[in-house]
């Protein structure tokens, strides 16, 4: 067994909550062929490859804002549907609504979901706690820096408490320091709240520092190349040697399909 690795019947002894077999074709070119997983819930898991692999198209696909060409992403045995299930998305860029203050942009979904001002209020105070903006409630996105920017959107992904967390390289604009920062700050939240995430990046460190289980792609037409769990502890130090061996196991099969 390679370093750092543990035993899959160890990763799924909790409940499946997302089962994936999908391909996708647009016209002739064929982009995931027989992508096929589960994840548990409340699992973190990261999803890696070379730029236009199809990683954002997947993801897309998990989320149900864009149809499989064969197959289904299924959550709880159930076919995803948005608008049934609560899932939330994390996009690469910066998505603060500029019109609307930090505490108006957070409450967003939860407005649209129909909850009452009195969960609203409770719950936007909490996440906001929980993220580290307390004080800045009233600033707009013009106010505020771009690590605080993610935070924004982070809290109001988490804020509906989302079965489902789907994340595009979020922190990929960021500086190397703010990034670090916000790798931290999205497992102390995570471990706090408890969710399902899938976490897709380019940067095969950050992988392995925030994922339990790290899905390579490979070039289109996309096949999962390895599927390598992890089994360090948390925080993980990204000088051990265990860490380093599992990023080079992984950074192996980019030098071989690049």
């Amino acid at each position: 067994m390679e370093m750092g690795s543990v035993p899959m019947k160890d990763v799924m002894m909790t409940k499946e909550k997302i089962k994936v077999h999908v391909d996708k074709y647009f016209g002739d070119f064929h982009v995931l062929q027989n992508i096929h997983f589960t994840i548990a819930e409340n699992e973190f898991v990261c999803i890696v490859g070379p730029s236009g692999c199809g990683k954002t198209v997947l993801l897309q696909i998990i989320a149900g804002l864009i149809p499989p060409t064969k197959g289904q992403v299924t959550m709880d045995g159930e076919p995803i549907d948005p608008a049934k299930q609560n899932v939330s998305f994390v996009f690469q860029e910066p998505s603060c609504l500029p019109w609307r203050t930090l505490w108006n942009d957070i409450k967003f979904g939860l407005e649209i979901k129909g909850y009452s001002q009195d969960e609203i209020q409770e719950r936007v105070k909490k996440i906001i706690e929980i993220v580290g903006l307390t004080g800045f409630e009233r600033y707009y996105p013009h106010q505020i820096s771009g690590g605080m920017k993610q935070r924004v959107a982070i809290a109001r992904a988490f804020v509906t408490q989302p079965d489902l967390l789907l994340m595009d390289e979020p922190f990929g604009h960021l500086d190397a320091q703010t990034r670090y920062y916000m790798q931290m700050e999205i497992l102390r939240i995570w471990e706090q709240m408890k969710r399902t995430v899938i976490f897709v990046t380019n940067n095969v460190e950050e992988a392995v520092y925030l994922g339990e289980r790290v899905f390579v792609l490979s070039p289109p037409p996309a096949i999962i190349k390895a599927e390598i769990p992890i089994k360090l502890q948390r925080p993980r130090d990204l000088t051990d040697q265990k860490f380093l061996s599992i990023r080079k196991e992984i950074t192996v099969f980019y030098e071989v399909m690049i």
